[in-house]
């Protein structure tokens, strides 16, 4: 009997030294983890925390150089294509454009850091705001003074501004802002929240990009 208890302890010891590289593997994992969960603290999925004001005055200077100066394009036009412009990309990529927050407001999505970056262009005289008249609106309207600077954008990116001014250049500042209603992600967010990037992958197709390739 004591010969049979010896054997039997024998394989728990066993056991136990078998359950080693187990629990080195469940550490690891767990090391693994906790590493991924700091990378993703980085950013949030409403935007960038590693977010370059620079890099939204550069995609605005380069979307004002192109556009600006036809009559539709002014202040409410510019967020909606900086909105599609973020939100297609993440959706088609898995990566930000420029990671601009947008806020659900009444009227469509809204960049947060806006008045910020064409503060900072109008300051170092890259473009001039104007205030003018469309239809039976006042529009806040801003005219590229000098070449913009693009170091901070690839060529993918460029593709990507590129496609979203021919698809909306014809809108006026009612037509993308009734159209900016119909995406998933300005549809799903509460009034006056921060809108969710991942949403872009809930989109109706005829919003969808990937839909689109």
């Amino acid at each position: 009997m004591q010969a049979n208890s010896k054997s039997i302890n024998k394989r728990d010891a066993q056991k136990t030294r078998l359950s080693k590289p187990v629990k080195a593997l469940i550490k690891a994992i767990i090391r693994s983890n906790i590493k991924k969960k700091k990378r993703m603290e980085k950013y949030t999925l409403f935007g960038s925390d590693n977010f370059d004001i620079k890099k939204l005055a550069q995609v605005l200077h380069y979307i004002i150089s192109k556009v600006g100066f036809e009559p539709n394009v002014g202040k409410t036009f510019l967020y909606k294509i900086l909105y599609f412009c973020d939100f297609d990309y993440y959706e088609k990529t898995q990566n930000f454009l420029v990671g601009e927050r947008y806020i659900k407001l009444p009227h469509g999505p809204a960049p947060q850091h806006f008045d910020k970056a064409i503060g900072q262009l109008v300051k170092s005289k890259a473009i001039e705001s104007i205030r003018t008249r469309y239809g039976n609106y006042r529009q806040s309207k801003y005219i590229s003074t000098a070449e913009p600077v693009m170091d901070r954008l690839s060529a993918d990116e460029l593709i990507c501004i590129d496609a979203e001014i021919d698809r909306f250049k014809g809108m006026n500042a009612t037509q993308i802002s009734e159209y900016s209603h119909g995406d998933m992600p300005w549809k799903a967010t509460e009034d006056n929240k921060c809108i969710d990037y991942r949403l872009a992958f809930y989109r109706n197709p005829i919003y969808s990009v990937e839909t689109a390739n």
